[in-house]
C-alpha cells in the first residue's frame, strides 16, 4: 500500500510539473501543441490505473513478476512519449499530423504490449492449474496409502502396503485422458483394499494389496509410453 501511494504521488507531481511546463514557460504554439498535449496527459493519466492493477496481488511472487514487467513497460511508454510531446508541443514547425501519428503509435504499441502480458499471464497460469490438476490423482493416491499403512496392525499387511506406498510414491504423477481407464481401476482396487482392512480381512487385503501394486506398474508402463 505505501508503494502505491509514493507511486501515485510521483505520478501526480510529474502531471503537475507537466502542466507548468506547457502553460507557464513561454513558446510559440503551433498545430502540434494540443496533439501533443493531449497524448502525454493521457500517458500520465494511464499510470495511475496500471500502477494500481500491477501489484494488486503482490503476495503471489508470480504476479509480482508481471506486475514489475508491467511496470517496466509502462514506465518506458511514459519516457517516450514525455519526451516526444515536449518536443512537438515547443518544435514550431511540426505538424499536428506527426504529433498524432507518433501518439497513436507510442500508446497503440503500449497497449499491444500490456495486453499481450495479461493474456501470457493468464495462460500461463491455466497451464500451471492444469498440471496441478494432473497430478492430483498419484498424490491423493499416496496419501490414501501411507494413511492405510498407518491404521493396519498386521504385520505381513504392512510390508505390502509399504511396498504399494513406495512404488506410488515414485510414480509419474502427471495424469492424461488415456489413463482415465486404469486410473479408475486403480481407485476400485484401493476401494476394496480400503474395505477389507476395514473389515480386518487380512487374507482378501493382501490380495487387494497385489492386485493394486500390478495396476500401478501397468499405469508406470503406459506413462512412459506416453511420453
Amino acid at each position: 500500500m505505501r508503494k502505491d501511494k509514493y507511486g501515485i504521488g510521483a505520478i501526480l507531481i510529474l502531471l503537475i510539473l507537466f502542466n507548468v511546463i506547457a502553460f507557464a514557460v513561454p513558446h510559440r504554439q503551433s498545430s502540434a501543441f494540443w496533439p501533443a498535449y493531449v497524448f502525454t496527459v493521457v500517458a500520465i493519466m494511464m499510470q495511475f490505473l496500471y500502477f494500481s492493477m500491477a501489484f494488486k496481488y503482490a503476495h503471489h511472487e508470480e504476479k509480482v513478476f508481471w506486475g514489475l514487467l508491467r511496470i517496466h513497460v509502462s514506465i518506458t511508454y511514459l519516457i517516450l512519449q514525455f519526451i516526444s510531446g515536449l518536443f512537438f508541443m515547443y518544435a514550431g514547425f511540426v505538424q499536428s499530423w506527426v504529433a498524432v501519428t507518433v501518439g497513436t503509435l507510442l500508446l497503440g504499441g503500449y497497449l499491444l504490449i500490456f495486453i499481450s502480458s495479461h493474456f501470457a499471464q493468464k495462460n500461463v497460469e491455466r497451464v500451471e492449474n492444469n498440471i496441478e490438476e494432473d497430478t492430483s490423482f498419484i498424490r491423493t493416491l499416496t496419501i490414501y496409502l501411507k494413511t492405510l499403512y498407518d491404521m493396519t496392525s498386521d504385520d505381513m499387511l504392512k510390508e505390502e502396503l509399504k511396498k504399494l506406498y513406495n512404488v506410488c510414491k515414485y510414480s509419474d504423477p502427471v495424469s492424461s485422458e488415456k489413463l482415465v481407464t486404469l486410473e479408475e481401476e486403480i481407485s476400485v482396487t484401493y476401494k476394496a483394499l480400503y474395505d477389507y482392512i476395514q473389515a480386518k480381512d487380512f487374507s482378501n487385503a493382501q490380495n487387494a494389496c497385489e492386485a493394486l501394486y500390478h495396476r500401478i506398474l501397468e499405469r508406470n508402463h503406459a506413462c512412459r509410453l506416453l511420453k
